[in-house]
């Protein structure tokens, strides 16, 4: 994270993808979205051990249904 534009989340993103680091869950606007309307009060450990999996399937599936704009 010392990159200039590199924060958590990005970080968070390459361990995932590039080092399968499945026990992270990269946190963005979409994912803050997802969490506060589906799994109110619940952090990304409910998904233990496989967060980083389940993000992306949280992610796709809420996509696929809102649509490319929300």
């Amino acid at each position: 994270m010392s990159i200039d534009g590199v924060g958590v989340k990005v970080s968070s993103c390459i361990l995932l993808f590039a080092y399968h680091r499945l026990r992270l869950f990269p946190l963005d606007v979409w994912m803050k979205r997802i969490m506060a309307e589906h799994y109110p009060g619940r952090d990304p450990a409910l998904f233990a051990p496989y967060e980083g999996l389940a993000q992306q399937y949280l992610f796709h599936a809420y996509r696929s249904e809102h649509g490319r704009n929300g």
